[in-house]
């Protein structure tokens, strides 16, 4: 008894494809061993472009994400016949197709891209002062064990973490694809620990909680969550000792006034004349301001027969 066996049109390019009855559809393509290629298939391009084209469709074909890079797949699908059909016009117009899509849209296709037609696509891509290739934002995954009254601080601390590294790539600065995950890393580890210890708000987060988390979780670095703590008003924020002090807290220094330095002969001159004009206690005290350079705070603390000797 023969295999039996079904007709299928190839995702690629449409092509008719004879496989196995049971093969699902989105699995079989112009390469199967009983392919029969489309009158424009690929793989019968001479210049091995259509080759390469037709192996980076079935790289991305045998994903298994409905959602690739933030995109569904039939938008990488259309991503490459566009590159193909610019390939065969010229380089400069593949660079402006490349230039039209997003960094991550350009990172995916670069990842997805057989080894032999990367090396052509990144020296496409560094025409002009280049084309820069990120990988999509990670996104933090929020347990089902933490309380939902602990979920909406953290979903907007996501949020703003997120604005954040927007921002900072629009200003030319670079960050890590973590960036967001990083910095949420912490806190669900407290959202976590709280809610296992049945508290279902963050002004429940107070020192003795803390003391107990930092305790479970040695190798968690305190000053790491000072900006959440502040960021959901928590009743107890973790001072960071590092840099320079932060706003409003800065300890009152006294000011430190410059010392008015006298020419050797005025200060005899200074002398003399207080001599004649004053006392001798009230001179001797003088004396130990101009030419010691005492505080004359200190001077007036002084008892009169500390400075005579006389009772």
């Amino acid at each position: 008894m023969g295999t039996l066996l079904s007709t299928f049109d190839c995702p690629i390019c449409g092509g008719n494809v004879r496989a196995h009855y049971h093969t699902k559809p989105e699995n079989v393509s112009c390469q199967a061993n009983s392919a029969k290629p489309g009158e424009k298939c690929w793989l019968k391009e001479t210049d091995k472009l259509g080759n390469y084209c037709f192996e980076w469709l079935s790289s991305i074909q045998r994903k298994r994400q409905t959602s690739l890079a933030g995109q569904p797949r039939e938008y990488y699908f259309e991503c490459v016949q566009l590159i193909y059909a610019a390939f065969k016009v010229s380089k400069k117009s593949v660079f402006a197709l490349f230039a039209s899509y997003s960094a991550e849209t350009r990172w995916f296709l670069l990842s997805t891209c057989p080894s032999r037609l990367h090396a052509i696509l990144q020296q496409i891509m560094a025409i002009n002062g280049g084309l820069s290739a990120r990988p999509p934002l990670s996104k933090p995954n929020l347990p089902d064990s933490i309380d939902p009254g602990l979920l909406p601080a953290l979903r907007s601390f996501a949020s703003r973490a997120e604005n954040r590294y927007h921002r900072l790539i629009a200003l030319g600065h670079e960050r890590d694809s973590r960036y967001v995950t990083a910095r949420m890393n912490n806190p669900i580890a407290l959202a976590v620990f709280m809610s296992r210890m049945g508290k279902t708000s963050w002004k429940q987060a107070t020192s003795k909680v803390l003391t107990s988390f930092f305790k479970e979780h040695p190798r968690r670095r305190p000053n790491k969550l000072n900006a959440f703590l502040q960021f959901v008003d928590a009743p107890i924020t973790i001072e960071d000792g590092r840099g320079r002090p932060k706003k409003g807290k800065i300890r009152n220094t006294q000011k430190l006034t410059s010392l008015k330095v006298l020419p050797r002969n005025q200060i005899e001159q200074e002398l003399a004349k207080a001599k004649q004009s004053l006392r001798a206690e009230y001179y001797l005290a003088f004396w130990l301001v101009v030419v010691c350079g005492q505080d004359t705070s200190k001077i007036k603390q002084l008892a009169l027969d500390q400075i005579t000797g006389k009772a």
